[in-house]
């Protein structure tokens, strides 16, 4: 009897956990078709994935939340066109599919098609066939922005952090940031940081990090062309904090001009609408999107030495992890006859622990682990499938050794 309801338990955690790895296999395998982002923040770790990051923020905020959402190019069309709209979309879009410009239809896009439909009406006016007749019907060129409305001010905190969606752009020291500058103060802002609104809506001029550079004014400087000797624009180094240590910390000073650290920072930004070859709304101050890694000490930047002095307090902090560490060791010996006491336990369930080991292993242990990864979709899909071909194994295997210790006991 006790060998039959361990094979019925086998089969029946077998089956469930079969059952649960396979839609969680579907479920990988549509997220590598649907997923928006190819890469997240605890993925970024060369300058090549930050790069990549911080453009798939820009396609994030202004392709997904804005133009898919909140904007109906419908209402720049004339009532009277020359020719009918699914041909002329047909003509300067054969790849797209589109019959018409509805909100509903862009939303079908992928963002490449996206970028690939914003940027030839942004400069259909020089295209070969329809250009003459673009300049005829809209005589001030088109205004994509003209047909959306945006947010004011903007809601990059509500994208950003918004619940199921901060841990793909937040974790450990990177995170995104947003910096926006106004010549007529003038003001240099960070309207939004992805650690917090610590830094948020401060007039950031005069900012400098521990060498003297001017962060914003770089910042600034790199989204515009190559600086400190890079090839490439969009990349700078500078002093500022690791959120993931509290070894570089500074002291602040009263006016907040001051780098909060003196690790070595190295940052990639852009303006978005470089970026989109795009022109920003009318009356749109600029705006850059950045995020940073922090690759470690440079000879080129030696006051980034990630040795700066540690918040008030902190020493203190250290002594309290010690005694609780010492209470800790007072309490070792009850915890180690605790231990043995659950050992002689265990003893007289071995058949159980073994029981529950399966059941673990087939019902939920591999798919958890999964699951909870921070794996690619791909790799998650991958694994799946390693998990799925080992569970058919055990299952049969385990249903082969049930059988010889049932021909054996009778």
């Amino acid at each position: 009897m006790k060998i039959l309801m361990r094979n019925a338990v086998f089969k029946t955690a077998a089956l469930a956990g079969l059952f649960s790895c396979m839609l969680a296999l579907v479920g990988a395998f549509s997220g590598i078709t649907t997923s928006v982002h190819a890469i997240h923040a605890d993925e970024v770790d060369t300058e090549e994935e930050l790069k990549q990051f911080v453009e798939e923020a820009v396609d994030a905020y202004y392709i997904e939340f804005l133009i898919k959402e909140r904007c109906d190019f419908e209402t720049l069309l004339p009532d009277d066109l020359p020719i009918p709209l699914e041909i002329a979309l047909g003509l300067l879009f054969p790849g797209l599919g589109l019959t018409d410009l509805s909100q509903s239809s862009i939303r079908e896009l992928e963002i490449s098609e996206v970028k690939q439909l914003i940027s030839t009406l942004a400069t259909i006016e020089d295209h070969p066939t329809f250009g003459a007749i673009v300049k005829e019907l809209f005589p001030g060129g088109i205004d994509i922005w003209a047909s959306c409305t945006l947010p004011q001010p903007a809601s990059f905190r509500d994208v950003f952090t918004a619940s199921g969606v901060e841990e793909n752009w937040r974790s450990g020291s990177i995170y995104l940031f947003v910096a926006q500058y106004m010549d007529q103060a003038p003001q240099q802002t960070l309207i939004f940081n992805g650690l917090g609104t610590e830094f948020e809506n401060r007039n950031a001029v005069g900012l400098e990090d521990e060498g003297g550079r001017m962060i914003m004014d770089l910042i600034e400087a790199a989204a515009d062309g190559p600086v400190q000797d890079r090839t490439e624009k969009g990349f700078l180094d500078y002093c500022w904090d690791d959120p993931a240590t509290v070894d570089d910390n500074l002291p602040d000073d009263m006016n907040h001009l001051t780098a909060p650290g003196d690790s070595r920072k190295t940052s990639y930004v852009v303006d978005p609408f470089d970026y989109l070859g795009l022109d920003p709304p009318t009356g749109s101050p600029l705006v850059i999107f950045g995020s940073g890694i922090y690759p470690g000490m440079d000879s080129r930047f030696p006051e980034c030495n990630g040795n700066g002095i540690a918040g008030d307090g902190d020493d203190m902090d250290g002594m309290d992890d010690m005694d609780d560490m010492d209470d800790m060791d007072d309490m070792d010996d009850m915890d180690d006859m605790d231990d043995m006491d659950d050992m002689d336990d265990m003893d007289d369930m071995d058949d159980m622990d073994d029981m529950d080991d399966i059941v673990t292993s087939v019902s939920g242990g591999g798919c958890a682990i999964a699951a909870g990864s921070d794996n690619t979709p791909r790799s998650n899909a991958f694994n799946l499938l390693l998990i799925v071909s080992a569970l058919f194994l055990t299952v049969s295997f385990g249903n082969r050794a049930v059988g010889r210790r049932n021909d054996i006991r009778s």
